[in-house]
């Protein structure tokens, strides 16, 4: 379900984060990695420091990582009103929209499924979860790792997996596929490091927030799930709805 969406009405809005995966952390790592390459660079040309270089590679990982990081958490945001919740790239599709642009010639490719829209019907909430424990949220990105190990060539839709490492609080939304969109629908698969990716549905959302407090007291004002602050224990999602 997606085509031509017309412009948000902003007095339904009840709650709006833009760059909700966007913090000091994530800015900071792929500053100080450039930092370390760009000085390292430099040392090597004075040959009482030519020693540094090694310290070279790793500081452009770091940069290369941290800023496709950035690049992947930058459109990232959420919206709540009273019909839906929807997380993604809300101002990035209104920006196409007011440039005829929307929807995209061509499908995203999954690295820039950030910029997409996902869209749940609070009927098709099945459940939320804030949560804000640090060992709750390395436990999410512990069953991703393993979903990833177990399906190398699949990735699955409304993860943004990517605003886990730097995230104070992550909002878990179990839902009915039934009940569910992205705009735009479909997505081209990518060439992986060993294989091709490929997208699948999730039977969760995972989106990262830096103001857990405003958006728990909007959620309250929705017919949605009640929020939990916990996950569901002994639950291992699988991030796919297929096997």
């Amino acid at each position: 379900m997606s085509g031509q969406a017309p412009p948000e009405a902003a007095e339904r809005v009840i709650y709006r984060e833009e760059r909700c995966g966007v913090r000091w952390p994530l800015v900071a790592s792929m500053v100080i990695g450039w930092v370390v390459l760009i000085a390292c660079g430099i040392a090597m040309n004075f040959p009482h420091l030519a020693g540094l270089g090694i310290v070279a590679a790793p500081g452009g990982i770091l940069g290369l990582v941290m800023t496709s990081n950035l690049e992947f958490s930058l459109p990232i945001g959420i919206h709540v009103d009273g019909d839906e919740i929807q997380i993604g790239g809300m101002r990035t599709r209104q920006r196409l929209l007011r440039q005829g642009k929307w929807p995209p010639r061509k499908p995203f490719i999954l690295g820039r499924q950030s910029r997409a829209v996902f869209t749940c019907q609070w009927e098709g909430a099945r459940g939320l979860y804030l949560i804000t424990k640090p060992r709750e949220i390395r436990r999410l990105r512990r069953d991703f790792r393993r979903f990833l190990k177990r399906n190398p060539a699949r990735i699955p839709l409304g993860v943004f997996r990517q605003g886990l490492a730097f995230s104070k609080a992550v909002l878990v939304i179990a839902h009915d596929a039934r009940l569910i969109s992205s705009d735009p629908p479909e997505f081209r698969s990518q060439r992986g490091q060993y294989v091709r990716l490929h997208g699948v549905t999730s039977p969760i959302w995972v989106v990262p927030t830096r103001n857990p407090e405003a958006l728990r007291a909007a959620l309250s004002q929705v017919p949605a799930p009640p929020v939990q602050q916990s996950l569901p224990p002994e639950t291992l999602f699988q991030f796919t709805t297929g096997r």
